[in-house]
């Protein structure tokens, strides 16, 4: 819906250009068929139930913070908040849980500016993708958690460890784990 608040809007939760979105949930499904728009959220938002990410986009946390709800703890610390298969861009906020995983970049090519992320376990994910997170990133464990803070593999199979396809890295950020070692891989 259109809104005549803009930037200060606080009746929603995530914007695109002057449309504005109750739920997140609803601003990235428009966004995963509207390429190269920007998702702003405009609040705070606890969500309930993993996102999947598949256009090509940015989402602009806005200084404001995306956090895993008590729904996502159902799965034993296995859901992600977010899952991307595009072309997408996360900046400028946080991303925080105490019950599941972060970020899982399945395919595509993902970025990570000035976004900090700490999670039960498991901060980033990354299988068949090419993903950058630049210096002002911070991936972490929170208190309790016992994993690293990224995972590397190459096909998503990773209880067979079969490697067909590999993925790249860039990292300039800082992680922050509590496991220094995962070698899902031959």
């Amino acid at each position: 819906e259109n809104c005549e608040n803009g930037d200060t809007c606080t009746e929603h939760a995530a914007a695109i250009d002057s449309t504005h979105y109750t739920t997140l949930e609803e601003a990235i499904a428009a966004a995963n068929t509207n390429s190269d728009c920007v998702v702003k959220l405009l609040t705070n938002v606890e969500v309930e139930a993993p996102i999947t990410m598949s256009g090509t986009f940015t989402l602009d946390l806005s200084d404001k913070m995306v956090t895993a709800g008590e729904q996502m703890a159902a799965s034993n610390g296995m859901l992600c908040i977010f899952t991307t298969t595009g072309n997408i861009i996360i900046q400028n906020g946080s991303i925080n849980s105490t019950v599941c995983r972060g970020i899982y970049v399945q395919s595509g090519e993902f970025r990570l500016n000035n976004v900090d992320i700490t999670t039960y376990k498991r901060a980033l994910m990354i299988d068949n993708a090419l993903a950058t997170v630049d210096q002002n990133c911070v991936l972490s464990i929170g208190e309790g958690g016992n994993d690293a803070a990224i995972v590397v593999w190459g096909t998503g199979n990773y209880e067979t460890d079969s490697i067909s396809q590999h993925p790249k890295l860039h990292f300039y950020g800082i992680a922050d784990s509590t496991r220094s070692v995962d070698n899902y891989a031959a």
